[in-house]
């Protein structure tokens, strides 16, 4: 087996010829670099158009972009020194591509409605609506199956594509919506309209700040290093359409090269084997401590909240209604469980989620999770990263002035704001006037948090459930001035009056959430 990388050839396709340029733009989110990778040392990249290179250089690392075709190192040269940016063999392809989508079905005025988009559960039903339709799922099918994509492109890259690689396309797609605001996704634009963003400002290299640029084969590059050069590694999709071989000596001289403890970012087309979910699975067990929680619970019908739920769930109800509960929470020392807490970051989170049942085991009830907004970016990106919560980074406050409890929340396109005072001085506090609950003790149940929070996974057609531990719980009802929440005037809320069913609140209190647990779902007759 060869040990060396079809990417030397500096093509995409099959014909003989000098290197081209193949990217002009990155497709790749650097900001998932920017929060895993340590935050000093030398670190090293793959070229490709310079963009992780440029930003993560920007951020004080010192970085090492290399690439074995002199096209691309060339094309990063020319952008360091100030040139203009020049599309690639597989920017025209896009650009070609995107004359088509309004045979798709997608006008480019639909299309820029939803990238305007900020709420990830809206953007979501957008997607589902108006998007994803019959003839969008036949032309992409068509478009991009073995045989047409051949046309194009070398078939050492064609044979690595998974099988159905439009549907597993759609899939990323709709988990991209899932959890990440559009109108502030650089990539989503250039995908689709070929633009970047209204206020969108690339990534450059300040002036007095190097970036070392290597025209080289990575794994060469890397064998020939020191031992503990690098404290990370950004490899994009190096592995694709290489041979195995080619992957191990690439993964040995990362072990050579690499410091303990050194992160490695790896992307990749292909998918996992069979039966594996490409989701976060909440791989790891996390405590917290909640200073404070306040929740507030409204009840719709429930027959509007089914159609948020995936398969396997169902609606948790009290007579004819459903619940949504918006958790405001000021945590502290949120970490992994086996590392000290001292290690822990400290944040507000916002939290909307659907009271729920496995629909084929109705006693386990939890929480379906449709959105969470938190003031730090690191939870945001991390817990995207961990989890399918769907954080959006948000201006937050919750502050205690006496006997006042006021939460103030500032989000991208103002699609989750609140503001909510509660007195803490009327615990306990009567039921609001209109509750559909008829004495506390039911409102209790309805007061979260549940055993569980479920996730799905569309990929393995399973629920995943992670059960959470609490001490110390003993929720308080409590009086609320409700002065904003935007959330509940987007669809398909705003279909019903919202009815504040109850209000509790709860300090201090040891929190934990276990890893995730799997469990498959039986397929339709």
């Amino acid at each position: 087996m060869s040990a060396t990388t079809p990417w030397e050839r500096g093509r995409l396709d099959a014909r003989r010829g000098k290197p081209r340029l193949l990217f002009g733009q990155m497709y790749e989110d650097w900001d998932i670099e920017a929060e895993v990778l340590p935050a000093t040392g030398r670190v090293f990249c793959i070229a490709s158009a310079g963009s992780t290179g440029m930003a993560l250089a920007a951020r004080g690392l010192a970085v090492t972009a290399v690439d074995i075709n002199p096209a691309q190192v060339d094309y990063v040269r020319d952008r360091l020194r100030g040139g203009a940016p020049r599309a690639g063999t597989a920017d025209r392809f896009f650009a070609a591509g995107r004359r088509f989508l309004p045979l798709m079905g997608l006008r480019r005025s639909m299309i820029r409605r939803f990238l305007e988009l900020t709420d990830p559960a809206g953007q979501v039903r957008y997607w589902h609506a108006h998007l994803d339709t019959a003839r969008f799922k036949a032309a992409l099918a068509l478009a991009i199956n073995p045989l047409a994509l051949r046309a194009i492109y070398s078939s050492t890259f064609v044979r690595m594509l998974p099988r159905r690689f439009d549907r597993i396309i759609r899939t990323r797609l709709e988990r991209c919506w899932a959890r990440h605001p559009n109108r502030t996704n650089p990539y989503a634009w250039r995908f689709f309209l070929g633009m970047d963003p209204p206020d969108y400002v690339a990534p450059t290299l300040p002036s007095g700040v190097a970036l070392e640029l290597v025209c080289a084969d990575a794994a060469a590059y890397l064998e020939s290093c020191p031992t503990a050069s690098f404290v990370g590694f950004s490899l994009s999709n190096i592995l694709d359409g290489t041979e195995p071989a080619y992957g191990e000596r690439l993964m040995a001289a990362v072990r050579h090269s690499a410091k303990d403890g050194a992160v490695v970012v790896l992307r990749s087309f292909m998918e996992p084997p069979p039966g594996e979910s490409t989701e976060c699975r909440h791989p790891l067990p996390i405590d917290a401590f909640f200073t404070h929680s306040l929740v507030l619970t409204y009840a719709y019908p429930a027959k509007l909240l089914q159609q948020l739920l995936p398969p396997g769930l169902t609606v948790d109800t009290y007579g004819d209604y459903g619940f949504i509960a918006i958790a405001m929470v000021q945590t502290r020392r949120l970490h992994p469980a086996f590392l000290p807490a001292a290690l822990g970051v400290d944040f507000f989170l916002t939290g909307y989620r659907l009271f729920t049942r496995f629909a084929t085991k109705p006693s386990l009830r939890g929480l379906r999770i449709l959105r969470s907004d938190t003031d730090r970016l690191l939870m945001a990106v991390g817990g995207n990263l961990l989890t399918h919560y769907g954080y959006v980074h948000c201006r937050a406050a919750m502050k205690a002035d006496g006997d006042r409890l006021r939460v103030s929340v500032s989000s991208p396109g103002s699609v989750a704001d609140l503001d909510v005072v509660a007195d803490l001085s009327s615990r306990p506090a009567p039921l609001p006037a209109g509750s559909p609950f008829a004495n506390l003790e039911d409102a209790r149940r309805f007061a979260g948090p549940l055993p569980y929070t479920f996730d799905y996974e569309p990929e393995t057609n399973s629920i995943v459930m992670i059960k959470a531990t609490r001490s110390r719980w003993e929720p308080q009802p409590i009086a609320v001035v409700v002065r904003n929440a935007t959330f509940l005037e987007q669809p398909p809320f705003n279909a019903a009056t919202p009815i504040l069913a109850n209000a509790f609140h709860v300090e201090n209190v040891p929190y934990r959430w276990e890893r995730g647990v799997v469990e498959r779902l039986e397929e339709a007759a």
